[in-house]
C-alpha cells in the first residue's frame, strides 16, 4: 500500500466492513475503487475477510457482486 493517507482509507474500508455498514463501504469504494484490492500488510487482512469475520452477509455480498472482491487474494 502507497500513502499514509491510503492505508488510512483501507482502515476505515475494513472497520466499516467488520461492522456491517454497507452504506459506508459503498461510498468509500466508490470514491476509491482500487481498496477492494488492498490488504493488511502484516496479516494479509482483505475488506472481504473483515466483512466475513464480522458475519454481515450483506457486505459481503456487495464486495463480491458489486464491487469486484477476488476470493484468491
Amino acid at each position: 500500500m502507497g500513502t499514509s493517507e491510503d492505508k488510512e482509507r483501507f482502515l476505515n474500508l475494513r472497520r466499516s466492513c467488520f461492522e456491517g455498514k454497507v452504506d459506508a463501504v459503498a461510498n468509500l469504494l466508490r470514491d476509491d475503487p482500487n481498496l477492494i484490492k488492498c490488504k493488511d500488510e502484516e496479516t494479509g487482512e482483505t475488506a472481504l475477510l473483515a466483512a466475513s469475520a464480522g458475519g454481515h452477509l450483506p457486505v459481503v455480498q456487495y464486495l463480491l457482486e458489486e464491487a469486484g472482491a477476488d476470493l484468491t487474494h
